[in-house]
């Protein structure tokens, strides 16, 4: 949940003008972008702002010190910049709890760099995460299951018109 910096613009202004963009989509449209509240004040301290300073251009304005997509946080496509090592450490945690399928959340300054050399950690291991709730994992869901599944995905179906039928076919 962010705007970027016109250089003309304060924070206040940019966030209103993004608000009532959002406000006037149809609600299954609409970003989960929120007015300015105390957290999101607490968040622009951390990059030395407040709600009456005028970004540079191109400058990302987080609403949240942490971005998450319970906040209206962006899911973003990683997979192609992700260190190994942050993919080893995430495979080797859902191993630790004996998770064949598992979500961990790595907090990384930046994920294109190996997790112990930028003070990362892991958040949380999800033993359910939700697979398939954003375009990005839905993208991904038939190159899982083909891991998973053999021959076609189908599964065989028989019918028989009697129980003797039936039996005779389990011998």
């Amino acid at each position: 949940m962010s705007v970027t910096g016109d250089g003309k613009r304060t924070i206040q202004e940019l966030f209103d003008t993004e608000v009532a963009k959002q406000n006037n989509k149809p609600p299954w449209a609409r970003s989960e972008i929120k007015p300015i509240d105390d957290l999101a004040l607490k968040a622009f301290a951390c990059h030395g702002f407040s709600a009456q300073s005028i970004p540079d251009e191109g400058v990302r304005i987080p609403l949240r010190r942490i971005e998450s997509t319970e906040w209206g946080g962006v899911d973003e496509d990683v997979t192609n910049i992700v260190h190994p090592e942050n993919r080893g450490i995430a495979v080797r945690t859902a191993n630790l709890f004996g998770l064949h399928m598992a979500g961990t959340d790595i907090i990384s300054p930046d994920i294109a760099k190996p997790w112990h050399t930028n003070g990362a950690i892991i958040n949380e291991v999800n033993f359910s995460p939700l697979f398939g709730g954003a375009e990005i994992s839905r993208s991904h869901i038939a190159a899982f299951f083909a891991e998973f599944i053999s021959g076609d995905g189908k599964i065989p179906i028989k019918s028989f018109e009697t129980e003797q039928a039936s039996l005779a076919f389990q011998k």
